[in-house]
């Protein structure tokens, strides 16, 4: 059964801001590095990680739709993804501003109201191979980093 696109998709398919869901060579490295940085005392906030390839088509073809790149029955189904992208009036026909709007909606509740292109269908985010993450410290930041045998540390200065 198909649900009708709108904001409540957006609470479908979460992405992980978790480390252990990136592939795992790239799950290795990303926890060398972020160790190397709580050593050297900085704070990290993960934002995203492993995004769903289902999550990922929903952004990209709500943000088309909100901007009216497509028409909403031009939109490819995707298996495991039951949504109706188009809206229809009483009479059965499809309500090209219901569902435009429903798309702004999903658009909105993503936080994508200011990308300037539609977010990818296939990305690093999907294949775990992406971290998106923020990073604080006070004063100097001394990272040192293990490459095979060498150790090399490299000092970072906040400039404001």
């Amino acid at each position: 059964m198909y649900e009708l696109s709108g904001k409540k998709w957006t609470s479908h398919f979460q992405g992980s801001n978790s480390t252990k869901t990136l592939s795992p060579t790239f799950e290795s490295n990303v926890n060398a590095f972020l160790q190397s940085l709580k050593n050297a005392g900085a704070r990290i906030t993960i934002s995203a990680t492993q995004r769903p390839p289902e999550r990922a088509y929903l952004m990209h073809w709500s943000w088309k739709i909100a901007r009216a790149l497509i028409n909403p029955d031009d939109v490819p189904k995707k298996t495991g993804v039951n949504i109706e992208w188009c809206h229809k009036n009483s009479d059965g026909k499809v309500d090209r501003n219901k569902s435009i709007q429903a798309a702004k909606d999903m658009v909105k509740e993503y936080g994508m109201t200011s990308l300037n292109v539609a977010p990818a269908l296939k990305s690093r985010h999907t294949e775990g191979n992406a971290i998106d993450m923020n990073i604080s410290w006070i004063g100097n930041l001394e990272l040192k980093i293990r490459r095979g045998k060498q150790c090399l540390s490299i000092a970072f200065q906040l400039m404001v």
